[in-house]
């Protein structure tokens, strides 16, 4: 890696799969005026340059999923990171959809929810230009 890179991996969901659990908080978003792709969405998260109704279209669908993928009490943690496949490596296995990486935290040591989810999370890396 050259410098001003920096490694980076997750264990993450298909969008199909965060669209499978939550299909009417996503298609709220995709629906909204502001909404333009999900890797923009990500960035302007990321630099807190998200609108009001953006913000609350997507503080549902983080609820949303948390409910869904309830075990005994505690679900998962959903977050966005957007990943430019132009300054990424050749060697990325992101499976990013739209430039975003749907990013879910709570799996490691495999908290019931995890362990219910297993088959579903992906070990994703990256290079990410810093």
């Amino acid at each position: 890696m050259g410098m001003g890179y920096a490694a980076c991996s997750a264990k993450a969901f298909e969008y199909e799969t965060v669209k499978a659990l939550c299909p009417q908080e996503i298609a709220a978003i995709e629906n909204h005026a502001e909404f333009e792709s999900w890797g923009n969405l990500a960035e302007s998260l990321l630099a807190e340059t998200t609108e009001e109704q953006t913000n609350v279209l997507v503080g549902n669908l983080l609820a949303a999923f948390n409910k869904a993928t309830e075990v005994d009490g505690k679900g998962l943690t959903l977050s966005f990171t957007y990943y430019n496949k132009d300054n990424g490596g050749s060697y990325d296995e992101t499976r990013a959809h739209d430039d975003c990486i749907f990013e879910v935290h709570g799996t490691l040591q495999l908290t019931p929810a995890g362990e219910k989810f297993k088959d579903k999370t992906q070990d994703v890396s990256y290079a990410a230009f810093m």
